[in-house]
């Protein structure tokens, strides 16, 4: 293999084996002989040296701090190298400079594989570069003035254009750095790059990073830059023979949201030669690049080498360069009063919940209707005890998505017009066969249409949201099936197949973006991990939690620890209104009173990006991504996950914030009030997507009991299913099953509003009920220890509350002492810093009001369900039971063309006692719902064509 001069020290692992092999049998005979270096420079111990005589060049001292060791040489390189080991990389003092004389006019080029929005320059006649190399002159800078006195190494360039000068330290507890200085002797537009590190050959890379989706081993096609405000860490990494990066130093701007109009540099992984390597390119070409004679441009860079996987050094870039810390808490109000403001907020009229439809409004695309999951609200119905949420949301979102083909319904022509797809087609059901498997478990097996649609629909390729094809006989679809049907057979048949999946997925990095299809979110730029998890729950191998692990772990490269966040606070809606998205420099309608907070308070670390094909600065805040990280964190260690998990929740609003951050920083969309406006109102601060309000309503749940999962060592477990949806959506369902409250067993989780006062705001609980009583386990969100904590039980939530009895409690999952007293329902209690402190009072009695529906109900049938048909379309009916209160006939008519032709429908139902009920539905699509009394085991019915 040829060795560049920027590769000379990373041999291949062969070649060095084999120098490594002959330096040991020759070692015994050199200790006499010589001093041998540290273990941090073996690599280099076997390196050919650049001679130390006379050369006319003077060796500088070494630099080195806790970290590194950084090695001068005679030809000007430095030795950078990890003082816990791994070898060095060689850095050459090189810079390259771009320069035009013409204006950078930047703009975006749309790239399709994979889909991507990348920056591009105009330069006339219809002509866009994007690789940064093409933008005008290149001057490449070698051979500096170099000198040092062991605190620093400095480079002195000299140019017609320009004299830079490069500053090489080592700081205390941090990685190599670098400031340069240019000083401009000519106007123009210029961008400056340090490109003396190491470069590599793809074929001796293990993998690569370049925000925010070229990983694993999908390799860049040219040197594109990828500006500051897609950067989810300011850098690019590689791994060959531990991982090496150069990074922008985050703590030499303002503290500021990036967006498109405030670039202040670029990134890219292709050097001008088309090798890896990273660089970092400053200014952002077109973006304050325009330079008169004597002006100054500075700028700083770290120099990153460690002897670890890729992903262990994007943690380490995060943390320890951009400074990324678990440090978020409660501001205005615990998460469970966010729940209940949720809660609340969905059933409003400003949830634009489409009750003729049965579905929400869906203002992306005029005239349609949207629906993802109906698990959402039934598992907000169990866990908060409202019946509202079954009947008014969860029934009618079950009947949609039952009958309907896609997610996304047409309800006239004009719904067409649109590019997300649509469907007029009453051929369903639009649910993913996991779907089907979770309600054929929550209903208690007693609605047949569930499991035999799982089975029908198990080798079937389906396509329920826009374009996307989900494949059908997938390893998901076989756990899917085992859930439903509890045949170890296909429980077996799934670990097979994921297993085959890991290999090709997990365990070999992607060299394509064939997997990504015509999806844009970055779900489908990562592998199925939370899929994973779910396979791992069932299976309990190890290495299942192990794949799912390193999924989650390529799933963080996509979340924001850039900007760096500082100590101290900021004063954010100065002009008195929300920012406008998109626009920084103006404001929406949404108004909001000037407030200075702290600075971590509207930082979106822990937040993430959408996807490929809207890549942008956004930080989305259904962050469904952090109760999954909470749990494989506790099934792994790993806190990087955990801590990513609490920044993407804890202190971030009060009620549905809408879909995502973004231009400014602004304490807006935390607010109670924010979504109590009409949409036209919200829409020029956040969009707005309301079939979004349940998933993330469920999810505050889905975090709360998943953080007490992990804070009570798994001793607090309640049983969930898994709500798949797509992208962002996803989520588990608590409430149908009982779990277990340390070594109390049959608990059900129980929180409905007004449930409990909590005297501090950095207070979270979950809470549960059981025939033994009443269990709340509190939570403290911040790293301050709480004492003498209130807390007040609502005596409307109790058959009553005693005057005084004791209560057992767990601190730090230990039993505590004698208890703690409760009179009439108040309590005092002490929280560790982020600890969790639980509670049980033995004989309260809740008053439930909807959970104890659920349950068993007598069988009934429908006598005469069979393959009749109008105008040609085939008639479906189907009873669906969740208990003996809660039964109902659905009905509609299955069409795989659209409207039927028919003018209305009408149907007759005749129940055993002899009672008929008769409904009329002369509306698109056609449809009925009648209720089941307890008493009826069978009926008849019939669907007619209305004739007008």
């Amino acid at each position: 293999m040829t060795i560049r001069p920027t590769q000379q020290v990373h041999l291949s692992r062969s070649l060095f084996n084999l120098m490594n092999e002959h330096l040991n049998r020759i070692l015994p005979f050199m200790l006499g002989f010589i001093l041998l270096p540290s273990a941090s420079f073996a690599q280099e111990s076997v390196l050919p040296q650049v001679p130390q005589g006379d050369s006319g060049t003077t060796k500088k001292a070494p630099l080195r701090n806790d970290l590194y060791n950084i090695r001068p040489q005679l030809d000007g390189s430095l030795h950078i190298a990890p003082i816990r080991g791994g070898g060095f990389v060689a850095h050459r003092p090189e810079f390259r400079v771009i320069h035009s004389e013409e204006r950078w006019i930047p703009t975006r080029q749309r790239i399709e594989v994979p889909s991507y929005p990348l920056p591009a320059w105009n330069f006339g006649k219809d002509e866009l570069r994007k690789d940064v190399y093409r933008l005008g002159e290149e001057i490449v800078l070698t051979e500096p003035e170099s000198s040092g006195d062991g605190n620093a190494i400095i480079w002195k360039f000299s140019h017609a254009k320009l004299d830079l000068t490069a500053t090489i330290t080592l700081p205390e507890g941090e990685c190599p750095r670098i400031d340069y200085e240019a000083i401009l002797h000519v106007a123009g537009n210029f961008t400056f790059a340090y490109t003396g590190g190491p470069a590599f050959d793809l074929d001796d890379v293990t993998e690569l990073w370049q925000p925010l989706v070229w990983d694993g081993r999908r390799l860049p096609d040219s040197s594109f830059l990828i500006p500051d405000d897609h950067c989810s860490i300011p850098g690019c990494l590689v791994e060959s023979n531990g991982t090496t990066g150069v990074i922008a130093d985050p703590w030499q701007f303002a503290y500021e949201m990036p967006h498109d109009r405030n670039r202040k540099f670029g990134v890219t992984l292709r050097s001008r030669d088309g090798l890896l390597q990273p660089t970092v390119f400053a200014p952002f070409p077109g973006t304050n690049s325009d330079f008169q004679p004597g002006q100054k441009f500075e700028f700083a860079v770290h120099l990153v080498h460690q002897p670890a996987s890729l992903t262990e050094t994007f943690e380490h870039v995060a943390r320890d360069i951009c400074g990324f810390r678990d440090q978020r808490e409660n501001t205005i109000c615990n998460l469970n009063t966010t729940l209940e403001n949720m809660a609340s907020f969905a059933l409003s009229k400003w949830a634009s919940f489409d009750h003729a439809n049965k579905s929400s409004y869906y203002p992306d695309a005029k005239a349609t209707v949207k629906n993802v999951s109906c698990l959402h609200p039934l598992g907000i119905a169990l866990v908060t005890d409202e019946p509202r949420f079954f009947t008014e949301q969860a029934v009618p979102i079950m009947e949609y998505l039952l009958s309907r083909e896609k997610f996304l319904l047409a309800i006239s022509e004009e719904g067409f017009s649109h590019s997300q797809s649509p469907t007029m087609n009453l051929n369903g059901p639009a649910m993913p066969v996991s779907e089907l498997a979770a309600l054929h478990r929550i209903s208690g097996r007693q609605t047949p249409v569930f499991r035999s649609e799982v089975e029908r629909l198990y080798g079937v390729d389906r396509m329920l949201n826009m374009t996307w094809v989900t494949p059908g006989a997938t390893w998901q679809r076989s756990l899917w099936m085992y859930r439903t049907t509890g045949e170890k057979k296909w429980l077996n048949d799934a670990a097979n197949k994921a297993d085959q999946y890991i290999a090709k997925r997990i365990e070999t990095h992607p060299a394509d973006f064939a997997e990504a299809g015509n999806g844009t979110f970055f779900e489908y730029m990562t592998p199925w991990w939370k899929d994973l998890y779910e396979l791992y729950l069932d299976t309990g191998e190890p290495r299942h939690l192990k794949a799912a692990h390193a999924g989650a772990r390529r799933y963080a490269q996509f979340v924001w620890f850039y900007p760096a966040v500082p100590d101290g606070e900021i004063t954010v809606n100065s002009s008195g209104r929300a920012p406008r998205r998109g626009r920084p420099d103006e404001d929406g309608l949404f108004e909001v009173v000037e407030e200075t907070v702290p600075n971590w308070q509207v930082s979106d670390q822990g937040l993430l990006c959408e996807g490929n094909g809207t890549a942008a600065r956004l930080g989305i805040l259904i962050a469904t991504h952090a109760p999954f990280f909470l749990r494989i964190a506790e099934d792994t260690g790993d806190d990087f996950l955990r801590d990513i998990a609490r920044s993407a929740i804890i202190g971030r609003y009060a009620n549905f914030p809408g879909y995502h951050l973004n231009t400014r920083f602004s304490t807006a969309q935390e607010k109670p009030s924010f979504p109590l406006h009409d949409y036209l109102h919200l829409k020029p601060t956040t969009s707005i997507h309301f079939n979004h309000i349940l998933p993330h309503t469920n999810l505050i749940i889905d975090y709360l009991y998943s953080r007490c999962h992990d804070l009570s060592d798994g001793q607090i477990e309640f049983p969930a299913e898994y709500a798949e949806g797509y992208a962002y959506l996803q989520g588990r369902i608590y409430g149908a099953e009982p779990g277990s409250f340390y070594d109390h067993k049959n608990v059900r989780p129980w929180m409905p509003p007004g449930l409990v006062k909590i005297s501090d705001v950095d207070v979270n609980f979950v809470s549960a009920r059981s025939e033994d009583g009443f269990y709340i386990a509190l939570m403290n969100s911040c790293d301050r220890e709480l004492q003498n904590v209130e807390v007040q039980l609502s005596a409307d939530r109790f058959v009553e509350l005693p005057e005084l009895t004791k209560a057992k409690v767990w601190m730090a999952n230990k039993a505590f002492g004698e208890g703690v007293q409760v009179r009439n329902g108040r309590f005092q209690i002490s929280l560790n810093p982020k600890g969790i402190t639980a509670v049980h009072i033995p004989g309260l009695r809740a008053r439930v009001q909807f959970q104890d529906k659920f349950g068993r109900a007598s069988d009934f049938a429908l006598v005469n369900k069979g393959e009749s048909t109008i105008a040609g379309c085939k008639v479906e009916a189907s009873v669906l039971t969740f208990g003996p209160e809660l039964r109902w006939v659905y009905a509609w008519l299955r069409s795989d063309q659209g409207k039927p032709n028919v003018d209305g429908l009408k149907l007759t139902l005749t129940l055993n006692d002899g009672t008929v009920v008769e409904q009329t539905d002369d509306s698109f699509p056609y449809e009925f719902h009648v209720e089941l009394p307890q008493s009826a085991k069978q009926a008849k019915f019939a669907l007619t064509p209305l004739v007008k």
